[in-house]
């Protein structure tokens, strides 16, 4: 079974975007989730296209009303990474995909996401860092199931879960430190929710290093182990592959992916 590559993008088109998707479909079928800024991209780059408005569902409908912004960074992208996991759950179900990659629209991927399957299949959904689902393969079962783990958690503003969002963003404030509640906090709480679907058995981990590669978190950072030239990791190319010297391990070891998080953007184009 042939796993496809998702992404999901609204708003201007860019060419961070564009060179995303063309290294993605050099091996694998790739499908955006887009709007009329993209739609082009569908038979520019020869890939699948789904208009987002076309995956927006009532639980879509019901998060952005029930969602309170309790975080420093701007309202509309942390409210829109809680809602796209809805409108990519509600396109796994209306084109009968049982498993995807999803990426962020900054990753760029350097391998077979179906032959890489292999190595994470025992996992209904695979997170980075625990938390974050910018590189990550994911059952229709599991999306659902977190989707309704967060549905569940903001419908219950008195209970213990949507509180202990509050204290932490209580906490933060505080202590006078940025950030707050966002899509990967609820991430790492799943991750840790075996009774309610997620659990460590069920979600797994793509920066550990397996049959000699991994799966990068954030191009920015050395992620304590890896050699950084003092802007990013500092990355070796090998035929077209990216390597980077793990200090633990004592070698070179290949990315699967890059995250070209926030200013690393910049480094596609030097």
């Amino acid at each position: 079974m042939s796993i496809p590559v998702v992404f999901l993008h609204v708003g201007a088109n860019s060419p961070v975007l564009e060179k995303v998707i063309k290294q993605a479909n050099k091996q694998n079928e790739v499908i955006l989730i887009g709007d009329s800024n993209t739609v082009h991209l569908r038979d520019e780059c020869g890939i699948g296209f789904v208009d987002i408005q076309k995956v927006v569902d009532e639980d879509f409908v019901l998060f952005d009303k029930l969602y309170d912004h309790l975080s420093t960074n701007p309202e509309f992208i942390e409210k829109f990474c809680f809602l796209r996991w809805f409108a990519v759950r509600t396109m796994m179900e209306r084109a009968n995909l049982d498993r995807i990659f999803y990426a962020d629209s900054d990753v760029m991927l350097y391998c077979d996401v179906t032959e890489e399957n292999k190595k994470f299949e025992q996992f209904d959904m695979t997170l980075v860092h625990r938390c974050c689902g910018s590189t990550s393969f994911m059952s229709k079962e599991s999306l659902s199931t977190f989707c309704d783990y967060m549905l569940d958690i903001y419908k219950e503003k008195e209970g213990f879960a949507y509180g202990d969002l509050l204290n932490k963003f209580s906490n933060m404030r505080k202590h006078n430190k940025d950030g707050g509640v966002c899509d990967m906090t609820l991430l790492d709480r799943f991750h840790y929710e075996d009774s309610k679907g997620g659990g460590p058995c069920r979600i797994g981990e793509m920066t550990h290093v397996i049959e000699e590669s991994t799966y990068d978190h954030n191009i920015n950072t050395d992620e304590g182990i890896y050699d950084h030239d003092g802007r990013s990791k500092n990355i070796v190319w090998k035929d077209g592959n990216p390597y980077c010297y793990n200090k633990n391990l004592k070698r070179e070891i290949r990315f699967n992916a890059l995250h070209y998080q926030g200013p690393a953007k910049q480094l596609l184009f030097d």
